[in-house]
């Protein structure tokens, strides 16, 4: 009798993990998205695991296929975030973590930031004039911090 042996590995390591922040209705956010790594298995889980100076967090995405993105929210501008692992699981098991990436969200003392904030309340004025809803985004470019702001006639 003849048997043959089937190799499966775990999924690859994810990669290009990019960042992206944000300031949504006051609210700071990081956006973390990866690239799907290959699989010999679906890939049934992600895992993000972050820190700041004083604890660390860990996110799961589940699903069939479970997203390649999430949102960190409610974070404290000023604060260094280092996204320190993304790694992809099968059945089999977790691949390697990816490269750490480490961000920190704008400081309120950013120049760019206060101009920012100052041309939104003016577009406040505007849009208050307008009879249907409008979504804002303004980025500031000394700081790379994205501003979004979905706002009706009464905003």
């Amino acid at each position: 009798m003849l048997y043959s042996v089937i190799s499966l590995t775990v999924p690859s390591r994810v990669t290009n993990v990019s960042v992206t922040m944000s300031l949504e209705d006051g609210n700071l956010n990081l956006t973390v998205s990866w690239t799907t790594p290959q699989s010999e298995l679906p890939i049934t889980e992600y895992e993000v695991e972050y820190e700041d100076v004083s604890e660390v967090m860990n996110i799961t995405l589940s699903g069939s296929p479970p997203a390649n993105a999430t949102i960190l929210s409610e974070l404290d501008a000023g604060v260094e975030y280092i996204v320190i692992k993304v790694r992809a699981l099968s059945e089999i098991g977790a691949g390697a973590w990816s490269e750490e990436q480490m961000v920190t969200p704008a400081d309120s003392e950013c120049i760019g930031v206060s101009a920012v904030k100052r041309a939104l309340s003016t577009l406040h004025v505007i849009v208050k004039e307008l009879s249907h809803p409008v979504h804002i985004n303004l980025l500031c470019y000394s700081c790379s911090l994205l501003f979004a702001k979905h706002c009706m006639t009464n905003c």
